[in-house]
């Protein structure tokens, strides 16, 4: 891993799945067509507004949580917190689709992958608090992390 928790920040394989799975479930639903050429207003509820905003700020957030983890925590701080305690309680504090949440995952996930954690790390990411946020943005949120929780099944107790 040279020092980078994420190679090239790019998505996990299995992150671009579900990724994909949100899109597609977002893309059959009446009430947001037309949501990948939308500009979002974040004032509004609507669903349309709630696809428009995962579309256009999901992968941003991502990818700056996850350079956030790798330039300014650091590989090593993050491998000695998941190695003297391998219980996270994950409280995702935020406005948007779990972008963290899923950015926390899929490093551990990594992680394990390369051969960094020799245990299976149990994630406890139920402990979401949203902030003013619609139904609609709350179950993209949950249809999301309920995607990956069944593709890093076995790598990860969620």
């Amino acid at each position: 891993m040279d020092g980078r928790m994420a190679q090239d920040y790019e998505f996990h394989p299995l992150l671009q799945e579900a990724y994909a799975a949100v899109h597609e479930w977002l893309a059959e639903r009446d009430d947001t067509q037309g949501y990948k050429k939308r500009r979002p207003d974040l004032s509004s509820g609507s669903m349309k507004d709630v696809a428009a905003q995962f579309a256009g700020y999901f992968d941003n957030h991502f990818f700056t949580f996850v350079y956030t983890l790798d330039q300014i925590l650091g590989c090593q701080r993050f491998l000695s917190w998941l190695s003297d305690n391998p219980h996270v309680c994950l409280v995702d504090i935020g406005r948007g689709a779990g972008a963290a949440s899923a950015g926390f995952l899929e490093l551990v996930v990594r992680l394990r992958e390369g051969g960094f954690l020799s245990h299976h790390p149990d994630v406890l990411c139920e402990s979401t608090v949203f902030l003013g946020v619609g139904q609609g943005l709350v179950s993209t949120r949950r249809t999301l992390l309920g995607l990956l929780r069944c593709r890093f099944c076995g790598m990860l107790v969620l």
